[in-house]
């Protein structure tokens, strides 16, 4: 829906490709998505758990899994945009670049920040919970 509202907003004879716009248009409504707090329904709780799985180790892997998210979440919307486009989509510097309208070392220093961010956030988890388990 989105796209077809802005669809005026498309430069025919412009330099960007009609998929580099529809990235745009997709990154910035995922952004803004993000900025709204929502809540979950009921379901998204899902099912008991069966006892008999490895419990401990689920439970490790989802906080982890979490600490991940969480330190995701935490990084300004350009960077968490530069990553979701380069490591979860797997666009080049090039296209990344192009769908956040800016040049390619641009995003390649966003990605430096957003690592740099991300090691420091989670070594940080990591300490904490070793002095926790000492």
């Amino acid at each position: 829906m989105r796209v077809w509202t802005k669809a005026g907003q498309w430069d025919i004879n412009g330099t960007a490709t009609f998929r580099t716009w529809l990235y745009r248009v997709v990154t910035n409504l995922a952004i803004d998505r993000t900025r709204k707090p929502r809540s979950l329904p009921l379901e998204a709780a899902g099912d008991p758990m069966d006892p008999s799985m490895d419990v401990e180790g689920d439970m490790e892997r989802s906080e982890e899994a979490q600490a991940v998210r969480d330190a995701l979440d935490q990084l300004p919307a350009r960077q968490r945009a530069a990553v979701a486009l380069c490591y979860f989509e797997g666009k080049t510097g090039n296209d990344a670049a192009d769908i956040l309208g800016m040049s390619v070392g641009a995003v390649e220093s966003l990605l430096v920040r957003a690592r740099r961010s991300l090691r420091s956030s989670l070594t940080e988890l990591k300490d904490g919970r070793k002095e926790k388990s000492s």
